[in-house]
């Protein structure tokens, strides 16, 4: 499936290659200067999603509308910061019929609500990995979800470039944002949407 580049997704981290450390006013905030910068490879990249049908069947699909970059200070993951812009009309399970019905007022309703945004709040360890905290934006309804974060691989390519591949995992209930066929009973297809997020992003 062809990815193009349309969501924003603006992810703050700093260098992989070690620590830096400076003195700020706010201990609490983090000097910008100290920021290095990643860009989204939408090629390598991509965001996912799955949904079980009539309880047996599970129909998998993707927005293949993104933008992003990345940014932490230094490699303290719970400085990681993550804004993120999906174009609905982007929607693609390879069921054209489906496709068109997701996109029309029955469910995303993409043109009156043409993105989806997404603003982390928190980072904190779990385990080997992360939970990130964040407000998503759907159809004019902003709620609070979860997402685990995996960090996957760290590598210098053969151009100098540092690469990061990392997954944000989750789910959220559809009927919340309001994704529903209205007037319609949703009995078909289950409210909780599995999300699987895999970014990688090249140090600018």
């Amino acid at each position: 499936m062809k990815h193009k580049q349309s969501v924003r997704i603006a992810v703050i981290f700093a260098s992989m290659t070690g620590c830096i450390s400076a003195q700020t006013q706010d201990p609490n905030q983090t000097n910008e200067s100290l920021l290095d910068h990643f860009r989204i490879d939408a090629e390598r990249s991509q965001v996912d999603f799955a949904v079980n049908h009539l309880e047996f069947m599970t129909i998998r699909g993707a927005f293949t509308e993104y933008d992003a970059t990345l940014r932490m200070a230094g490699t303290d993951w719970t400085t990681l910061e993550l804004r993120a812009t999906i174009d609905t009309a982007s929607i693609y399970t390879g069921r054209g019929i489906l496709d068109d019905n997701l996109r029309s007022v029955d469910f995303f309703d993409v043109v009156t609500y043409p993105q989806i945004t997404f603003s982390s709040l928190t980072v904190v360890p779990h385990g080997t990995e992360y939970l990130v905290s964040g407000l998503l934006t759907m159809k004019d309804v902003t709620q609070e979800i979860m997402l685990t974060l995996a960090i996957l691989d760290a590598v210098t390519d053969a151009r100098g470039h540092t690469r990061m591949q990392i997954r944000l995992s989750g789910e959220l209930n559809r009927q919340t944002y309001g994704v529903s066929q209205g007037g319609m009973p949703d009995r078909l297809i289950n409210d909780i949407v599995r999300l699987d997020v895999r970014l990688e992003a090249i140090r600018q």
